[in-house]
């Protein structure tokens, strides 16, 4: 059996070389590393020049740290603010930007879990997509109003003294907080399209999705950062009043009423693989593959708050 013809053996039929899984490029490369190794693979024809073919035997990995990462950071942002007479302020923030990088992790944090790493540094750019922390659009909005009760106001306006004022924020960001790492190399435009339920999935199909992707071959890279996760919002509100003491204007009682996440949002966050397998469309993927596994907010909650101010 020539070298090609048992290479493409391997690819077809895994089991024959007692492999447990379908097998990549990857794998192949690992078989002709270890053969004939006593114990390993022993196929004829494979490996002429011994074991340890491509990896210096001392090394699993080799990670290196360097100074070589590019980033760029491109945005516009827009503020707008009013005040109405005394009873109502408001601002409203708007940034659409882009975020690109070779990598995303800190070399001090996650590095040798795979964080900040640069798959082929001999083609760095094979690596630039949109950074892990990217926002496409940040809207935000929080407004002060006086509320028309009390004294001076409209309503019990000779009532003893002492205010009130409600206040709100609102955060939104239609982009979503964070993207997807995914190195295969798709076959088709595909983008993920959240689902609810008992088995909340990134994908609507994710058949589908597992069949527009292929192994990379040998000298590709893989595609980064290609999925988004579903968009997050979060809306807080806080009512309070303050009573002035009567025996001193620089003294007063506060109480305060905070609610957040009002509207009991939590989008999805997290997802339990993407693996693919090597010919997506002879196997079926994973039974967790896109299975979303956490949300990326804290369920609504309140709190209650008295404070005297001297």
């Amino acid at each position: 059996m020539t070298n090609s013809q048992a290479i493409y053996a391997m690819l077809q039929n895994p089991g024959t070389w007692g492999l447990l899984g379908p097998a990549d490029w990857t794998t192949v490369q690992l078989i002709l590393n270890n053969s004939p190794r006593p114990g390993g693979y022993q196929i004829d024809g494979i490996s002429p020049l011994g074991e340890d073919l491509f990896f210096h035997p001392q090394y699993g990995a080799l990670n290196t740290i360097g100074s070589f990462g590019t980033s760029d950071y491109h945005g516009v942002a827009i503020t707008v603010r009013q005040r109405y007479k005394n009873y109502l302020t408001w601002d409203f923030n708007y940034t659409f930007s882009k975020s690109l990088d070779d990598a995303s992790g800190l070399q001090t944090a996650g590095f040798f879990g795979g964080g900040g790493l640069v798959l082929n540094p001999f083609r760095q750019r094979d690596n630039r997509a949109v950074s892990n922390f990217d926002l496409r659009h940040v809207i935000n909005a929080n407004f002060v109003v006086q509320l028309p009760f009390g004294r001076g106001r409209a309503f019990f306006g000779n009532a003893s003294p002492g205010s009130a004022a409600a206040g709100g924020y609102c955060g939104y960001n239609g982009a979503g907080a964070a993207t997807v790492q995914e190195q295969a190399v798709r076959i088709r435009q595909i983008s993920s399209s959240p689902t609810r339920g008992n088995n909340p999935n990134l994908f609507r199909d994710p058949v589908f999705a597992s069949q527009s992707f292929r192994s990379a071959r040998p000298g590709e890279t893989g595609e980064r950062n290609i999925f988004r996760f579903p968009a997050f919002a979060n809306l807080d509100a806080s009512l309070a009043k303050s009573f002035t003491m009567p025996w001193s204007e620089n003294q007063s009682l506060q109480f305060r009423w905070e609610v957040f996440n009002v509207t009991n949002f939590q989008p999805f966050d997290g997802v339990q693989t993407l693996a693919t397998p090597t010919d997506p469309f002879r196997s079926q993927p994973l039974p967790n593959f896109g299975r979303l596994t956490s949300v990326q907010s804290q369920p609504r909650f309140m709190q209650f708050v008295l404070r005297y101010v001297f």
